[in-house]
């Protein structure tokens, strides 16, 4: 809850996405995650034996499985402070597209780069404690120094984004950002560069690959998500092709009454059962009496600030989130950062935060891993 905090401190309407339930196109990804947090809990429990408690804590952290019980006490608390949020019928990541495609929120706040690919037109990357952004705007992408994105369409990026390697396709090993990138302005489709890295064996490509594709695209742009406003169970975008026999791999279509249910926090997204109503109270530790208020002496406060990442800044910000995997063109955050007031009234600030002249408040989707993470650790038990 820190981090909406701040954010409503500073005069923004956050409004909180949550992951929902399985995506069968995640499979492979979530068994991996679900090894890795096995390793760390073993490596935790040894660290433990050891006492070498730092090291014990630090991957019982990394072992932890955000539940949809930890997401539903969150909810619990952002009720009491009338901040706005849904839980996804699947991905938070498509859920934030939808939300930001159709104009119900202004930006995204996120760690997760599939936000640019499912469409996000204003994504802030690498938001710190003191509000410091790097901000990606897809319109600007041809403005990119690192990688030139002239002449790229959106189906260009998109295949692009998942040829390098994404939650949905076995990456082909040896190919990155840059040499997709490059593979695609030589030869204009996907289709055709993996015809041609398979005419020149140089890299393993598994058999079932362009079908694995074309499915990853589908998803990308046709993901069930919720829509809020006619609390109803819809694709991120109109699904028009009709030779599609099974579309589960899209998300299981689920009644509307359902997904409305898991949208507003009342039913696990996974096992689609209710939630005790006494749940929480149940769970949740005895308040403890308030201490008697102490003197102190009256401290003007000083107004809190954004800060955004300036304009020469921006332009590299894409391609250093891209190169985050380890790449040479790799650059270093500016240090050099623009202060806004709390009405966001400059005149100066960047355009995506204020769609009117004077005192506008920005709705931004948070996603879930920032909020509950930290709030998952302190309030279970690792056994």
């Amino acid at each position: 809850m820190e981090r909406v905090e701040h954010l409503l401190t500073c005069g923004v309407i956050p409004y909180i996405v949550f992951d929902g339930g399985y995506l069968p196109m995640k499979k492979l990804k979530e068994d991996e995650r679900r090894s890795s947090r096995d390793k760390h809990r073993q490596s935790g429990l040894e660290f433990l034996q050891q006492k070498k408690y730092d090291l014990a804590r630090q991957c019982f952290v990394k072992a932890v499985d955000v539940s949809p019980f930890m997401a539903h006490r969150v909810i619990e608390c952002l009720k009491k402070r009338n901040v706005q949020y849904v839980v996804a019928p699947y991905e938070a990541d498509a859920q934030m597209a939808y939300l930001a495609r159709n104009g119900l929120v202004d930006a995204v706040i996120s760690e997760d780069s599939d936000c640019l690919p499912f469409g996000c037109s204003t994504v802030l990357f690498k938001m710190d404690q003191a509000g410091h952004v790097d901000e990606i705007q897809l319109s600007n992408l041809a403005k990119n120094k690192g990688l030139s994105f002239v002449g790229f369409n959106d189906d260009m990026f998109l295949d692009m984004c998942i040829m390098s390697g994404c939650d949905y396709v076995a990456s082909i090993p040896g190919l990155g950002v840059k040499k997709s990138h490059g593979l695609l302005q030589r030869y204009g489709s996907w289709r055709k560069v993996v015809r041609a890295l398979r005419i020149e064996s140089k890299l393993k490509i598994s058999p079932t690959y362009e079908a694995d594709v074309e499915e990853a695209r589908l998803t990308f742009r046709h993901q069930r998500v919720f829509d809020p406003r006619t609390k109803t169970l819809v694709t991120l975008t109109p699904l028009l092709s009709t030779t599609l026999t099974d579309t589960d791999f899209l998300g299981p279509i689920i009644p509307d009454e359902i997904a409305a249910q898991i949208a507003d926090g009342s039913m696990d997204p996974i096992s689609q059962t209710l939630f005790p109503a006494s749940m929480v109270a149940r769970f949740s530790a005895v308040p403890r009496a308030p201490a008697p208020p102490k003197p102190t002496t009256p401290v003007q406060a000083k107004a809190p600030a954004m800060f955004v990442t300036p304009e020469a800044e921006k332009e590299n910000a894409f391609t250093r989130m891209l190169s985050a995997a380890g790449t040479s063109s790799l650059v270093q955050r500016s240090t050099m950062k623009r202060k806004l007031p709390l009405s966001f009234a400059d005149a100066n600030a960047s355009k995506w935060m204020y769609k009117k002249p004077t005192h506008v408040r920005l709705h931004i989707c948070v996603v879930l891993v920032y909020i509950v993470v930290h709030f998952a650790y302190l309030s279970s038990i690792i056994v």
